[in-house]
C-alpha cells in the first residue's frame, strides 16, 4: 500500500515550523563576520551587539501554550498549542483546537529528523530535515530555529551595518550581495521590535514583529510575534507569485528550565505516511 500524503491536520503545523525555519535559515550571521571599524558609529554598534548577546534567552528548557493564527496559500486556520523546547536537543509541539484542548497533531523536530502524528486522519510521519532543506534550499540549523521561536535576535552586525535614529527607535541596516536586512530596537529598553531580510537574489523577503514584553524570571520575553514569508510577483515580468505564509503567535504561561517531557508515541493503529511541504 502506498503511504498517504499528509492532511489538513499538519498542514497548518508544517507551515508554522517553515515560517520559522525560514527566518533562522536566512540568517546572515552565519556568514563570515567582517572586522567592525573603529569608528564611533561602530563602536555603537558594537555596544549594541554585545547588549543583544548578553540578553540572549537561552534556557536549558523552555515551555509556553501559544494561539495561533496561520495563513498559507490555500488555508487559513486558528489553532492552539502547546511548544516544550530542550536546548540545542529537541522542539516538541502538541496541536489542539481553540475551543477545546484535544489534540489534533504533534510534531517533534530535532537536528536530523521530523516526526509527527495525525490525530484526525489517524497517520504518522518520520522523515528527516533534508525535505526542508530540499524545499528552502537552505541547510538546517537547530539551534538558529530555537532562536527563531525564543525571539533572539538573527541579524547581523557588521563594518557595513549602519545606524539610524527613526521615530520608533533604532534602525540597523545591512546591506551585501545576497542580503538585505534591517533591526528595529525599541529606544528605550532596547529591546527587538522588528526583524526583516530579503534574499535578494531569490526575493524572498522574511519578517518578524515582537510586541508586549514581559520580565519573566530573568528573560524579557515578546509575548507577541507575527512572522511573515512573502514573494514578490515581480510585477509586469509575467512571473508567478511563490506562496505567501504567515503566523500570528499569541504566548502565555511562559516557564523556563522547569522539568519536561517529549512524549512521542505512535499507536500500532496509525499508518505510516508521507510529509508533503504545502506548495
Amino acid at each position: 500500500m502506498n503511504p498517504s500524503s499528509s492532511k489538513n491536520a499538519i498542514a497548518p503545523l508544517l507551515a508554522l515550523l517553515l515560517i520559522c525555519f525560514l527566518a533562522a535559515s536566512c540568517n546572515p550571521q552565519k556568514r563570515a563576520m567582517r572586522k567592525m571599524n573603529n569608528s564611533k558609529a561602530g563602536k555603537t554598534v558594537s555596544k549594541v551587539r554585545a547588549h543583544l548577546e548578553e540578553s540572549r534567552i537561552l534556557p536549558e528548557l523552555f515551555k509556553a501554550k501559544a494561539k495561533i493564527k496561520a495563513k498559507g496559500p490555500d488555508f487559513s486556520q486558528n489553532f492552539s498549542a502547546e511548544l516544550r523546547l530542550r536546548k540545542d536537543s529537541v522542539l516538541w509541539i502538541s496541536v489542539f483546537p481553540t475551543f477545546a484542548k484535544i489534540e489534533v497533531a504533534r510534531m517533534v523536530i530535532s537536528a536530523d529528523s521530523i516526526k509527527a502524528i495525525d490525530r484526525m486522519g489517524k497517520n504518522y510521519y518520520a522523515e528527516p530535515t533534508s525535505l526542508i532543506e530540499d524545499y528552502t534550499q537552505y541547510p538546517f540549523s537547530f539551534d538558529i530555529l530555537q532562536d527563531a521561536i525564543l525571539g533572539n535576535n538573527l541579524l547581523p552586525f557588521n563594518s557595513m551595518t549602519m545606524m539610524e535614529e527613526v521615530d520608533e527607535g533604532w534602525r540597523f541596516s545591512t546591506e551585501d550581495e545576497s542580503l538585505s536586512s534591517r533591526l528595529l530596537l525599541d529606544s528605550e529598553d532596547m529591546s527587538i521590535s522588528s526583524m526583516s531580510v530579503t534574499d535578494v537574489k531569490s526575493d524572498v523577503s522574511l519578517s518578524s514583529t515582537f510586541d508586549d514584553y514581559e520580565q519573566i524570571g530573568k528573560y524579557y520575553f515578546s509575548l507577541e510575534r507575527f512572522l511573515s514569508v512573502i514573494s514578490d510577483p515581480l510585477a509586469g515580468l509575467g512571473e508567478e507569485a511563490k506562496p505567501t505564509y504567515s503566523a500570528e503567535l499569541t504566548y502565555s504561561k511562559v516557564k523556563f528550565d522547569e522539568p519536561l517531557r517529549f512524549p512521542f508515541k505512535v499507536s500500532s493503529k496509525y499508518k505510516k505516511a508521507t510529509l508533503v511541504i504545502p506548495e
